[in-house]
This record gives C-alpha cells, sequence and structure tokens, in this order.
C-alpha cells in the first residue's frame, strides 16, 4: 500500500480496492459494505461547503494534488478583493 500516514481514508479506499479481489468470501464482502458505508457518510454534501472547503475535500480525496489545491484558493482569493 502506498497510503500516507495521515490519511485514513485513503487508507480505506486502498483496503476496500483489495478487498474486491477477494470477494468470494462473505466476511470479505461484508467488509466492503461497511467501507462504502463509512466512505459514503464522510463528506457532507457539496452545497453544504463553502468554496474553499469543497477544494480541501477535493485535495483530501486526492481529485487534486496540494498544488492544484493550492493555486485554487489563491485564485478564489484574488476574486474575493476583486
Amino acid at each position: 500500500m502506498t497510503t500516507e500516514k495521515h490519511d485514513p481514508w485513503a487508507l480505506l479506499r486502498e483496503a476496500r480496492d483489495q478487498l474486491v479481489g477477494v470477494q468470494g468470501m462473505g466476511k470479505a464482502t461484508q467488509t466492503i459494505a461497511r467501507i462504502d458505508a463509512a466512505l459514503a457518510g464522510r463528506d457532507k454534501p457539496g452545497e453544504e461547503l463553502n468554496a474553499e472547503q469543497r477544494i480541501w475535500r477535493a485535495y483530501r480525496n486526492r481529485e487534486l494534488t496540494e498544488d492544484e489545491a493550492r493555486e485554487r484558493l489563491a485564485a478564489l482569493k484574488a476574486e474575493d478583493k476583486a
């Protein structure tokens, strides 16, 4: 696994992906369902978050790199000043 130690949610996503290959076992299927439930309940819906929170959530979910997140935050702050 290549998960960063500080990101337990990424660890859950990686563990889920590994368990999918072992899905013939009943216990693995139950564990996958529990992981899916934990991941689904983790985030608020997008409309409840402000723009800055959505950027950091995308970074946390590995949809953006840290540099991309910081660039978007800088652009957001520049828009606010304008």
